[in-house]
């Protein structure tokens, strides 16, 4: 059995599928949809599944194409997106209670470690230097 199917490899020159072929990831307008529902939704949960059903594919394989396209896993994107939406927040004079809630955070102490772990200092230091170099240079 074995040599036969050797032999109908051999004769039809059937390859492998080379992983290289799946590093093309997302399309453009996969992601741009991806990205803009990720914005739109800020304030509410994301599902791994919501994101994949907006970009048409299967979860696994959109994790997979995410990753690949931008180098980042899904859920580092949404939280890069919402500590890049608390700063705007934030330097804006926003509360980190009210910051937290708009950014889709549990709450300001899900805010705070989110916060700290991405950008090295807590919300409030970052709104007193902030606000404080948005007074100085306007």
């Amino acid at each position: 059995m074995v040599t036969i199917i050797a032999d109908l490899l051999v004769r039809y020159n059937v390859k492998p599928v080379s992983p290289l072929a799946y590093r093309g990831g997302l399309t453009r307008t996969m992601l741009d949809r991806v990205i803009d529902y990720i914005y739109a939704h800020i304030d509410q949960t994301i599902q791994l599944d919501e994101l994949a059903d907006v970009a048409g594919i299967s979860t696994f394989h959109f994790a997979r194409m995410f990753k690949t396209s931008t180098g980042e896993t899904p859920h580092q994107k949404v939280l890069n997106i919402r500590i890049e939406h608390a700063c705007q927040l934030l330097q804006k004079g926003h509360s980190q209670l009210d910051t937290a809630l708009a950014c889709g955070f549990a709450n300001q102490s899900h805010l705070s470690r989110a916060f700290k772990h991405y950008m090295g200092i807590t919300p409030g230091q970052y709104r007193s230097v902030s606000t404080s170099y948005c007074a100085t240079n306007h």
